[in-house]
Order: structure tokens, then sequence, then C-alpha cells
């Protein structure tokens, strides 16, 4: 093998670590967002380090126990959706920076019965560190852009009668039925 063909194989390795170790950064992403929306505890803390931060403005603490503030929300928590847009990883080694767009949508329900809908946009700033193979949160930020609260009147007539599909923050979500 001469060096120009040992120095190509070179690059392509690093440029395919590089793409699943990205991949790897997206996915952490994703399954801390469906474990997010689903009320998933479990799932949540296996997005972060047990010796990570999270700063999201009305939590500041460890990762662990961020997730452990979202289930004390539960009260009154009808619906959570979030969507991820952009995702941009700059690996360095075994770190990374991470930012992550996001919109997220959510539907409460006061004392009352009164439901209300907050919706909100804003950029996860991540640092990820890798550890025997895996990516987690070891360092995040949000920054907020945006956020309103309107009324929630939900619009279901257009269903076929007796759809029961509807989305929960919780294991009773039509994602886990078989």
């Amino acid at each position: 093998m001469t060096n120009s063909e040992a120095d190509r194989i070179a690059r392509l390795e690093a440029a395919s670590a590089i793409a699943v170790d990205t991949d790897k950064l997206y996915r952490n992403m994703t399954a801390y967002i469906r474990a997010l929306d689903r009320l998933d505890i479990d799932g949540m803390l296996a997005a972060y380090w047990p010796d990570s931060t999270d700063d999201h403005g009305n939590f500041r603490g460890s990762g662990p126990d961020f997730c452990r503030f979202v289930e004390s929300m539960k009260a009154g928590l009808l619906s959570s959706h979030h969507m991820i847009g952009n995702v941009t990883s700059d690996i360095d080694g075994s770190r990374a920076q991470r930012e992550a767009y996001f919109r997220g949508i959510f539907v409460f329900e006061d004392e009352n019965g009164v439901a209300s809908e907050v919706h909100s946009a804003g950029r996860f700033k991540d640092i990820c560190e890798k550890r025997d193979g895996e990516w987690k949160i070891l360092k995040r930020v949000v920054i907020w852009d945006w956020s309103a609260r309107s009324c929630h009147a939900p619009t279901w007539e257009w269903l076929l009668p007796g759809c029961d599909t509807f989305g929960k923050p919780s294991f009773d979500d039509p994602i886990y039925r078989s």
C-alpha cells in the first residue's frame, strides 16, 4: 500500500468515525425528546451523565434532578409535544458542543378544569461527552427564543367516530400498544 492510499484510508476512517458520533449525538437528542413527551423519566435519565448539569431557566441543577423536576409537573399536564429542528454537533475528541433548535407545545389543565396551551421555542446548548463509546449530555443550557400562552380549543370533528389514537404524556400513549 502506498502512502497516498494509506492517507486516503485514514481520512475515510476519520470521516466515518465523525459520522457515527454525529448520529449517536442526534439519537441521544431524539431519545431524550421522546422520553420527555411521554414523561418517561428513566428514558430522560438515560440521556444525561449522572454528574451533568442543566439550566432550563425555571430549573438549575443536575441533569438527573431536572428529570425528577419534570416528573413533578405531571399534575395538570394533558399533552406535551416537542419537535427538533436544526442540530449541529461540533466534535472534538470525546467532547462535543451541540446546538439543537426545538419547539414545544404543552396543554395544561388548571384546578378549575380550564385548559391552556403554552407554545415555546428555543435552542438546547449542550456539551456532550463520550464515555465508553456512549454520548450523553454533560452540560445543558436552554436558550429561550419565544413563548406564548393561548386558550386550548381542540377540534376533533374531522376524525372518524371511535378514534382512540390520542397522544398521552405517559406509557398509555398509543405508541406503546402492540
